[in-house]
């Protein structure tokens, strides 16, 4: 049976409020859709301005680096058979000068190397040439060579792995070789005064392998770590006076997690309290080849 309430009709007076409403709120809708349809369209654009951005910046990245390739590796060249003697005898004071010209063209020369591999990064033209490879032996050589950079800061830069253990992976190796010179590079930067270590250990079921570069350094705020990893990012270091460009761990990342399906990450506890950034690769398996 049906209520009063049911049988109640809706005034005419009402019923026209309604429908305005109705109609009010259809308008608002149809209007919003059209923002949203604007935005969409603008957001279009951006991505495009943005894919043609990324272009202009690789083709300007390999331009540059292909351009000032020559005249830097032309100053590395002369300032080293200036300080061998090959043009004579030269005094204490000219052999400082020189020498300090020699270590800025030879950074300026790795950080032209890196500017080619973004450039390669971004246009998908990075290669891997994978290999069974001992990462004690790459360790331990590219450690060695770095020694002598971190001796002209009075560093003690040491290389520690359990001797018992065989550290095989597959992987690039001149990819991984610019890989661990710029996580050691890096650490010698942003350590003033102390010690680096190039630590290699595996885990308990001998599946992966790590890479530990720890350094007592100025250490890395708790705020930078989301974008430490980023490309051109210089965290704390951009604070400090060190050179450098900021991409040396960018391309770490890139080369490790893409390349070498590993996985690299920074830890910290805090500014003065220096750092550790570790490479994880998976062990060497038949199964995967070389």
């Amino acid at each position: 049976m049906a209520t009063n309430d049911e049988n109640k009709a809706i005034a005419p007076e009402e019923y026209k409020k309604i429908t305005e409403a109705m109609y009010k709120q259809n308008l608002e809708l149809a209007r919003l859709y059209k923002q949203v349809d604007a935005l969409n369209h603008e957001l279009g654009i951006a991505n495009e301005k943005l894919k043609a951005f990324d272009i202009l910046k690789s083709k300007f990245l390999s331009l540059a680096s292909h351009q000032l390739r020559n005249p830097i590796s032309a100053i590395i060249s002369c300032t080293s058979m200036f300080l061998d003697g090959s043009f004579g005898k030269i005094d204490e004071m000219q052999q400082k000068m020189i020498g300090q010209m020699y270590d800025r063209a030879k950074d300026m020369n790795d950080d032209v190397e890196k500017y080619l591999t973004v450039a390669k990064i971004d246009q998908g033209g990075l290669q891997y040439n994978l290999e069974k490879l001992d990462l004690e032996d790459l360790g331990k050589n590219i450690t060695e060579q770095q020694k002598l950079v971190a001796k002209k800061k009075n560093l003690v830069l040491s290389f520690e792995t359990d001797e018992k253990s065989q550290y095989f992976i597959s992987g690039d190796k001149v990819q991984l070789k610019q890989v661990l010179q710029n996580l050691i590079d890096n650490a010698t930067k942003f350590t003033k005064e102390g010690w680096i270590k190039v630590r290699l250990s595996k885990d308990e079921n001998a599946k992966k392998i790590k890479v530990a570069i720890s350094d007592s350094g100025i250490g890395i705020k708790p705020e930078i770590m989301p974008t430490l990893f980023k490309e051109f990012s210089r965290g704390e270091g951009a604070k400090v006076d060190v050179g450098g460009s900021g991409i040396g761990i960018y391309l770490a990342k890139e080369i490790i997690e893409k390349g070498h399906q590993g996985k690299v990450w920074a830890e910290s506890e805090g500014t003065g309290k220096g750092s550790t950034f570790t490479v994880e690769l998976p062990a060497y398996s038949e199964n995967r080849g070389s």
